[in-house]
């Protein structure tokens, strides 16, 4: 089943145009107009449209063995029919306009007026509506209806136009405009024609939100970074996928990262229908370590958050020996709270695989964090980095079990 929000707004406006055309009907009956009679038939092409909405929007969302993802796309098909009719409209309008050369004596003028000026506000007011809801609902049948139940404000202008000039005994004035309408009406259906088919050819959705997603992804820390994002409308919604790596070893803690962060990306784009992330491991050619340290020449902190230096080595994987390091200042060293927590997230998010402290983190808040993040930690009884760096060298490559 569609959004009921959606089939209520399509139903109000088969409603709307089933008393418009019965409206313009009448009025044409009374003013003896061809042009009000045509209109009347435009109205009925209005009312199919209106129709055929509702129907789109009532079976779009339906899902069954042959159709597993779901008929999102009719609403698109939908919007396709109502570019046909509002094609259609504007070749009866201009077909109207030059190929009717006999006169018509016009009655009951003043009524005409009166009563085919009040059925274009409520056009204007109900088109406006029905717009403001297509966004809100990303429905692209009911935008495609709204778009279609505005140009018909075009065709009435030209009858009245018509009218007018007829009455005035300018019989050409209602042909000059009826050139410039139809263009009018023919750039509102290419317009529903170009998304519909953007929709149906699975094109990107636009810039800013994929700009969205990127940045909520990139928000979490668990994230190292994001190959590759692909979202696509179909219908009134939008199917994502991610191809991410993660700062995470475990396939439990992946899984789960992946499950958070498709349930972030569904909050920041309300009109996301499945969210689907393939996770890789952050593959690297060296082990990154942090070490504490209390002064910048390397020796090593007897604490972890309040040290005021953190260094970064990168360790050869096989030999575990340094070949680059880089000695950072601890910007929460000196905060009166949670400086371990903090200190913690910034190596997290650095992409830090070890934290080599003489400090034990057992049963503090920065442990939680290390553990869910799979970062390894091990106590160290070294008080300087030169001398622990080639130490825990010579015990890679002589297979000693302990520094």
């Amino acid at each position: 089943m569609g959004s009921p929000k959606s089939a209520r707004v399509a139903l109000y406006s088969i409603l709307l145009n089933l008393t418009i055309m019965l409206g313009k009907g009448f009025l044409a009956f009374l003013s003896g107009s061809t042009a009000l009679i045509a209109e009347t038939i435009h109205s009925a092409s209005d009312l199919v449209a209106s129709f055929a909405t509702f129907i789109g929007i009532r079976i779009s969302h339906l899902k069954g063995k042959a159709f597993p993802f779901g008929l999102y796309k009719v609403e698109n098909f939908v919007a396709l029919i109502s570019a046909g009719f509002i094609f259609f409209g504007g070749y009866e309008i201009a077909k109207e306009s030059f190929f009717c050369s006999s006169a018509v004596k016009l009655k009951n003028l003043p009524l005409a007026f009166a009563g085919l000026t009040l059925i274009a506000i409520i056009i204007y007011l109900f088109s406006n509506y029905e717009s403001r809801k297509g966004e809100e609902l990303n429905s692209p049948g009911l935008k495609a209806d709204s778009r279609h139940l505005y140009s018909d404000l075009a065709s009435i202008i030209v009858v009245l136009l018509g009218l007018l000039g007829a009455w005035l005994g300018y019989s050409n004035l209602d042909r000059v405009a009826a050139i410039i309408v139809v263009i009018f009406i023919a750039r509102a259906g290419w317009r529903i024609l170009l998304d519909a088919m953007k929709s149906l050819l699975d094109a990107s959705v636009e810039t800013t939100t994929l700009d969205i997603i990127r940045n909520v992804v990139e928000a979490d820390p668990r994230v190292k970074g994001i190959r590759s994002i692909i979202a696509r409308n179909s219908g009134s919604v939008i199917f994502i996928n991610l191809v991410i790596t993660l700062n995470l070893k475990g396939l439990k803690e992946a899984h789960e990262a992946s499950e958070q962060i498709a349930a972030s990306v569904r909050k920041a784009v309300p009109h996301a229908e499945k969210v689907q992330i393939h996770y890789e491991p952050d593959i690297k050619e060296y082990i990154l370590a942090a070490i504490p340290l209390s002064t910048p020449d390397g020796r090593i902190s007897d604490h972890f958050g309040s040290a005021p230096y953190i260094a970064l080595v990168k360790l050869k994987k096989n030999s575990h020996q340094a070949f680059e390091h880089d000695i950072l200042p601890n910007p929460y060293s000196t905060d009166e709270k949670a400086k371990g927590i903090h200190l913690s997230q910034l190596l997290i998010q650095k992409g830090v695989d070890i934290i080599y402290t003489r400090e034990s983190l057992e049963g503090k808040g920065p442990a939680i964090l290390i553990e869910r993040a799979n970062v390894d930690v091990e106590i160290i009884d070294h008080k300087y980095l030169p001398s622990f760096l080639k130490n825990i060298a010579l015990q890679q490559n002589s297979g000693l079990a302990n520094p």
